[in-house]
């Protein structure tokens, strides 16, 4: 009668274990990484400038302030919606620009989705082609809180361009506000 008692309560650890196992496992593919890549691009529209386009000191050219937005569909809906760019830009006389500035990602239902920061470097005048390469870091809100989309941008200006990421759980790395508090 006791072997049959252990053996009982043995069989209902291990199936303790094993279901608590399964809903460990389920926790785990609903927060593992999701590559994602961009579908379609709609046209960049202008919504402002705040501050100033004009010849900068040692550039040919300086933007600040650049208030701009365009539609995106990627390959994970998370990340559909309308970006916003607040945009500033520094252009050398070789042609070569330096860009960095906010992003946020309005959803289809009109809520921000997504919010964080990205930098360019864009090669304008060597070849006569407008190659750019953009990342992009942003952190979830509203229903993606918790999650980070990391995005590469690479291509011509005004083409598409191949966007390729991922969204995992987790923060993001640090940003520029870290990198300049530590100088």
């Amino acid at each position: 009668m006791r072997t049959l008692r252990l053996f009982l309560v043995g069989t209902v650890i291990l199936t303790l274990l094993g279901g608590l196992g399964g809903a460990v496992l389920a926790q785990d593919e609903e927060d593992a990484p999701a590559w994602v890549k961009l579908l379609t691009r709609g046209d960049l529209r202008i919504e402002g400038m705040a501050g100033s386009a004009l010849p900068g000191v040692g550039f040919r050219e300086s933007i600040r302030d650049l208030q701009g937005a365009w539609d995106n569909t990627y390959s994970d809906a998370r990340l559909d919606g309308t970006q916003h760019l607040v945009h500033n830009e520094d252009c050398a006389a070789d042609g070569i620009c330096v860009a960095w500035g906010t992003v946020d990602i309005e959803g289809p239902d009109g809520t921000t989705t997504w919010t964080g920061w990205y930098h360019e470097i864009d090669d304008d005048d060597t070849d006569g082609v407008d190659d750019a390469s953009w990342h992009f870091v942003l952190t979830g809100t509203g229903p993606n809180e918790g999650l980070t989309a990391i995005l590469f941008s690479l291509g011509v200006w005004e083409q598409f361009p191949n966007e390729y990421g991922v969204i995992y759980r987790g923060d993001p790395p640090p940003g520029p506000e870290v990198l300049l508090a530590a100088e």
